[in-house]
């Protein structure tokens, strides 16, 4: 049999050694310990606060499809007073008719501005297309009623040119308004569409 080694005593033997003494000299540093992410330890996820733009656009449709509203009305009333002023060829029926019609559009902006308000991408859509009718209607009435240009020195074509390209102009800047909404972060718009 083979004889077995004293563990014990070895490690007696070891604890009664002398241990050599060190001095460490010189400036203490600062070490930094990395974190550890553990099994248990949930992830961090960090949340931006939704964007306030469909809000704000909302309630400036609101305010317009109020004002055209009105104008509407003022229209639809004060074209029932001033039809003895136009002359015979139906320029009164044409302004109450055009009268009624801006006070449906206004309506229509005011449903559209609350749905924007909701955060709904229809009524962003529904927006646009008022306002492609709305610019159709107001290059209608600058090609039907009648206008006198006799004491202004302006011609013709300059007065005609002047109010198209304002209209396409102003109405461009009104759709692109209206789409700011679609083009912020985090607008937390819904994907409700008017054509799919």
């Amino acid at each position: 049999m083979e004889e077995k080694e004293d563990f014990w005593g070895e490690i007696e033997s070891a604890q009664d050694e002398a241990i050599p003494s060190v001095m460490i000299s010189g400036e203490t540093q600062s070490m930094t310990v990395p974190q550890q992410m553990y099994g248990t330890q949930q992830q961090m996820i960090l949340m931006q606060q939704p964007s306030s733009a469909p809000q704000v656009i909302g309630i400036f449709v609101i305010i317009y499809g109020a004002i055209n509203s009105l104008g509407g009305l003022l229209g639809v009333f004060g074209g029932a007073l001033l039809e003895s002023e136009f002359d015979a060829e139906g320029s009164g029926l044409m302004l109450l008719a055009f009268s009624l019609v801006s006070l449906a559009i206004g309506i229509g902006f005011i449903i559209c501005g609350t749905q924007i308000n909701q955060r709904k991408k229809r009524g962003v859509q529904l927006a646009w297309i008022l306002i492609v009718v709305t610019m159709t209607l107001g290059l209608a009435q600058t090609a039907l009623f009648p206008v006198d240009l006799e004491g202004t020195g302006m011609s013709e074509s300059l007065y005609y040119g002047t109010q198209i390209g304002g209209q396409v102009v102003c109405n461009a800047i009104c759709g692109l308004l209206v789409a700011i909404p679609l083009m912020v972060n985090n607008s937390m718009m819904d994907d409700s569409s008017l054509w799919g």
